[in-house]
């Protein structure tokens, strides 16, 4: 009886141990580098699993050094019958960090042939200035992964 109650934990164990492996897999965990060196938009991604889930840390392009974003969480979507957290959705709010800035970064990523494609679109509030049906779309920035 002892040796098959091992056997079950044991195999319990492994079939939890494949479930969450399966679960938590993202190809785009990792740090990545736009690819257009002379971007106007996002230069770096940093994709992290930490205790309460994905999260994801951005580098804009300022001068002379690229702004950090800071971390926000990334909404992770199963792509494939594996299970595969393949596709990602995360924002960033501006204004919490400067209250003239008033624009909100919308992000949707997936990974395409070791290539991290980012779409992205900026909504701009009334302290930006702007007409609220004026936003700004950056389409497919491309990143490469570095780590």
């Amino acid at each position: 009886m002892k040796s098959a109650s091992r056997i079950l934990l044991c195999s319990v164990a492994v079939l939890l141990l494949h479930v969450s492996q399966a679960y938590a897999a993202t190809p785009l965990a990792g740090t990545w580098v736009n690819v257009d060196e002379n971007s106007g938009s996002l230069t770096r991604l940093e994709v992290t699993e930490e205790a309460d889930g994905w999260v994801i840390h951005a580098w804009g392009s300022c001068s002379p050094n690229d702004c950090d974003w800071g971390k926000v969480p990334l909404y992770m979507a199963v792509s494939d019958a594996a299970h595969t957290l393949g596709h990602g959705f995360a924002y960033w709010d501006h204004k919490e960090k400067n209250p003239k800035v008033d624009i909100r970064t919308f992000t949707m990523l997936h990974v395409d042939d070791d290539t991290l494609v980012v779409e992205s679109f900026d909504v701009y509030g009334k302290a930006a200035g702007r007409p609220k049906e004026e936003h700004h779309v950056r389409v497919k920035d491309s990143f490469k992964r570095v780590k």
